[in-house]
């Protein structure tokens, strides 16, 4: 077969090659654009499971997404399906969106000191009182409030302390392990703050704890977030070097993008 080079240059010498191709391309488009209810499924399915869009039309085996938007206005009923599952995913969002916008209040924070206080996890804390914001909003407000921060830091370095003295697997370090995943850190930078277990440690435990391996892939969500949250302030605020600060977020999320116990080409 002729190189791309070859043909192009076969096209341009040859007027009537040209539009020959043309038509046998456009029709070869026309055929591949054709509406397909198998593969429409498909993608439904994918959708109510609870993936992504963009991660679906990512897949070779999935329509592009200039092939979704011409089904969309060749199929009305393909198109009613995904709005549905559009307005469904969207509901979420915003209600995700809000709550991490949620306004700092000073007695749901007196409330996370004092349970904090009582040796209580954060996480626990949090997903044990829905009145409470999530974890991205508290991640928000350490980041708004000093203060607040301040005493979150002390009173997690010291039960980090009391467990490293320990030296054995409890809830109060796993916490510790977790609220420092959601901060940004991986389990490489993670084993090399005071009180932390070394990184070997750390993936044994994700291999045989179950539920330890649960929470840390939750806590890398909350981190994606939380990530997702700071892009979106800053690009809100914009400024000159807004594009730059965002960047560097994106990176640092595909830098942790490998989670622990996740395998490699999962």
């Amino acid at each position: 077969m002729p190189s791309a080079a070859t043909v192009l240059g076969w096209r341009r010498r040859d007027p009537l090659f040209d539009r020959e191709m043309a038509d046998a391309m456009a029709l070869g488009r026309t055929r591949r654009d054709a509406f397909d209810p198998a593969v429409a499924k498909a993608l439904l399915d994918r959708l109510s499971a609870g993936e992504a869009l963009a991660a679906v039309v990512r897949d070779p085996a999935m329509p592009s997404w200039r092939r979704l938007r011409l089904w969309r206005a060749t199929a009305p009923g393909f198109a009613e399906a995904l709005g549905l599952q559009a307005e469904g995913k969207a509901g979420i969002r915003i209600q995700r969106l809000r709550e991490r916008r949620r306004a700092f209040d000073q007695a749901a924070a007196d409330r996370i000191i004092v349970g904090l206080n009582r040796g209580e996890g954060l996480r626990a804390l949090l997903n044990g009182d829905p009145s409470l914001p999530s974890a991205a909003t508290v991640a928000r407000w350490r980041r708004e409030n000093r203060e607040f921060d301040a005493l979150v830091r002390l009173i997690l370095a010291a039960w980090a302390r009391k467990r490293a003295r320990a030296r054995l697997f409890s809830e109060d370090l796993q916490e510790a392990v977790l609220a420092r995943i959601v901060e940004g850190h991986s389990f490489n930078s993670l084993s090399r703050l005071p009180g932390m277990p070394c990184r070997k440690t750390l993936g044994k435990w994700v291999r045989t704890r179950p539920d330890f391996a649960r929470e840390v892939a939750q806590a890398c969500e909350d981190r994606e977030d939380i990530f997702a949250d700071q892009a979106l302030e800053i690009a809100l605020a914009g400024g000159p070097d807004a594009g730059r600060r965002v960047g560097r977020l994106r990176r640092q999320a595909v830098r942790l993008r490998n989670r622990p116990g996740r395998r490699r080409g999962a």
